[in-house]
């Protein structure tokens, strides 16, 4: 990971949850998630995502990412998440003169009120969030 960027977590479970939360959290100030606390609210979703944002003056070096777990009652229904072990590298490391790119392959689709999907890539993750104007003809 490179200081200055923004990752994302997706926590994926094998079955529904009720009232389940889930935490991540490193002994850094540098990293920030947002939302610091994931929670599956209903048994319907089963996949939900946190944002790691890296302040660009987190020092290169080896962090701990763990998580915590919070269910409803005593009675567990899911395993407890293992920490992940992530390698910080600096901010100056990455080449300024690399310009980011942004990948849209062509295609073409026709619908009447349903909802297009369009996959787009960077070449580079944000530290911040962008909104992506498309002009479709």
């Amino acid at each position: 990971m490179s200081a200055g960027l923004a990752y994302n977590i997706t926590y994926g479970l094998s079955g529904g949850a009720n009232k389940l939360k889930i935490s991540a959290s490193v002994n850094n100030s540098g990293f920030t998630f947002s939302p610091s606390i994931v929670d599956f609210g209903d048994f319907y979703n089963v996949t939900k995502s946190t944002k790691l944002f890296l302040r660009s003056d987190v020092a290169p070096g080896t962090y701990v990412i763990n998580f915590k777990k919070y269910e409803s009652s005593q009675n567990t229904s899911f395993r407890n998440i293992l920490p992940v072990t992530i390698t910080v590298v600096a901010a100056s490391a990455i080449p300024t003169s690399t310009s980011p790119n942004i990948s849209i392959p062509t295609m073409s689709d026709s619908t009447v009120g349903h909802s297009v999907l369009i996959p787009v890539q960077f070449s580079l993750p944000s530290s911040t969030e962008m909104t992506l104007f498309l002009t479709i003809k």
